[in-house]
């Protein structure tokens, strides 16, 4: 996020770790509050009351959000509802429930709570030491659509090529979410490498 960009970089640089950073680039030029991280702030912050999706322009309907649980199913069921929306109509809904709990998401100012750095500060981080590289243009790499998966390399890949000078070959899959599909796809795009989080599971 926008508020850390200058401390990661010069840190890892002293004690020379080699760092990347993988940049999802709509929200870069938006420099609107990324929605899901917004989203699950605003709910978190309402722990332990009541939220009336009325208030948010939604269906009226009274949901808990007591626990962890509670609060991501009502997120992923926000998420799901917004999913086709504009990023116009994403912002109108996150200041919805930011004025229900009296936050200032400063959705039109230069308040960095929760966007991505800018394209400035990003440019700064090579000469950090710190190599920019793919993370998709929207956040998503489609399962079953080579054109689509084409299509969030290629726009990721023409944003960044305005700050980066070197190769973007390498790729974090959003979310971590994968599928053995989209291989073939990506190593036509020249995508070398592609990074995931696989979870923990812990052996009986």
């Amino acid at each position: 996020m926008a508020r850390n960009w200058h401390k990661a970089a010069p840190l890892l640089r002293k004690y020379g770790f080699p760092s990347t950073l993988y940049v999802t680039t709509r929200d870069v030029l938006s420099k609107a509050p990324v929605f899901d991280v917004a989203l699950r702030y605003l709910l978190w912050k309402k722990r332990n009351e009541t939220l009336d999706l009325c208030s948010i322009g939604l269906d009226p309907e009274t949901i808990v959000l007591s626990t962890t649980d509670e609060r991501e199913s009502v997120a992923c069921r926000i998420s799901e509802i917004s999913k086709n929306w504009d990023d116009h109509n994403k912002q109108v809904m996150l200041l919805k429930l930011a004025e229900t709990l009296d936050i200032d998401l400063n959705s039109d100012g230069d308040n960095p709570l929760f966007r991505l750095m800018t394209m400035e500060q990003l440019a700064q981080l090579p000469s950090l030491g710190m190599d920019l590289q793919l993370h998709t243009h929207r956040h998503c790499l489609p399962i079953g659509d080579p054109e689509g998966v084409k299509s969030e390399i290629t726009d990721n890949r023409t944003v960044l090529k305005r700050i980066v000078s070197g190769p973007l070959q390498h790729l974090c899959y959003p979310s971590g979410k994968f599928h053995p599909l989209q291989f073939p796809w990506l190593k036509k795009l020249g995508i070398e490498s592609a990074t995931t989080c696989l979870p923990w599971i812990q052996l009986p």
